[in-house]
């Protein structure tokens, strides 16, 4: 969800803008180190940027996909990076979101990427389950990472002075996206490890 100019306050605009930038700096100053990293960064931002395209229509208003959780999965921590460049692309060109917002959109939606990333790694063990069983965990690992991504946002809104039900509606409304990131990150997992067998494809770091 991109949260637009004008719904948050100034305090919590910056504090997201602080937030984002102590993560991504970090991790940027890390991956910048490897050029085949750069490659691939830039790959799954322009997935991410392109998901921002793929609304679902929901009675008042509609939401769309981010498939930041997917980006974990595949990048690691540095899918923290493709999420954030998605985001700035996605303001610049087609105007989602908001300038003063962009710090806490980076923040939740890759938040999201990171959790995605965490989760898929403490559940996925090559070794004991084989690659083939990649998908559940990547689902699950989706499933948890979108939720969390929702929950952030609504929480700033309702600590930007929006009502509590806010709360509740954005968080039921997002319920196909939620559930249409896990087939996403479980579909990726899955085909990207028959695509690249015998390889490790996933980036731990």
């Amino acid at each position: 969800m991109h949260i637009p100019d004008g719904l948050i306050s100034p305090a919590i605009s910056a504090t997201g803008y602080a937030l984002s930038l102590g993560v991504a700096i970090p991790i940027f100053l890390k991956a910048r180190l490897l050029t085949s990293r750069m490659t691939r960064i830039s790959l799954v931002a322009a997935v991410v940027f392109v998901s921002s395209l793929i609304h679902i229509p929901m009675g008042f208003t509609s939401v769309h996909f981010t498939f930041a959780p997917m980006a974990g999965i595949l990048l690691g921590p540095s899918s923290f990076i493709a999420v954030s460049l998605a985001i700035f692309l996605q303001w610049l060109l087609l105007g989602h979101g908001g300038i003063t917002t962009m710090g806490i959109n980076t923040l939740t939606m890759g938040s999201s990427a990171l959790i995605g990333c965490y989760l898929f790694y403490r559940l996925y063990n090559p070794l004991s389950a084989g690659k083939r069983y990649s998908a559940f965990p990547a689902v699950l690992a989706g499933v948890i990472a979108a939720l969390t991504k929702v929950i952030l946002g609504s929480t700033v809104l309702v600590l930007s002075g929006f009502p509590a039900e806010t709360f509740f509606l954005v968080l039921l409304s997002h319920v196909p996206v939620i559930l249409g990131e896990g087939a996403v990150a479980g579909l990726a997992a899955y085909y990207v490890l028959r695509l690249f067998r015998g390889t490790e494809i996933f980036a731990h770091a």
